[in-house]
């Protein structure tokens, strides 16, 4: 059965933007990441650090400010899907709603 997709508004979407990395990461993949120091590090993304201004994965050379990014750049969601994941996470009945 496949799922039903909701619209998000453009209003929606720039509160989705506005989540960082490094919160969507602590709320939701907590084992995926450990603290050293000052910064963060991922335990399945080798060279990837993340810290509240966003993240950096070297050996790729890629980097990022928001959750959205993360999740298109390094788990490879669609645009789409990641602002539903993080609708689903945050914007129906979380912090943001």
């Amino acid at each position: 059965m496949k799922k039903i997709k909701f619209y998000i508004t453009p209003e929606q979407t720039t509160i989705l933007k506005k989540i960082d990395s490094l919160t969507y990461l602590k709320d939701f993949e907590p084992n995926s990441i450990i603290k050293e120091g000052r910064i963060y590090k991922s335990t399945i993304h080798d060279g990837l650090i993340i810290n509240k201004k966003g993240w950096k994965w070297k050996s790729k050379n890629l980097s990022g400010k928001c959750a959205v990014d993360y999740l298109v750049y390094v788990e490879h969601f669609s645009f789409m899907d990641a602002l539903h994941l993080l609708f689903d996470c945050y914007l129906s009945g979380g912090e943001y709603a």
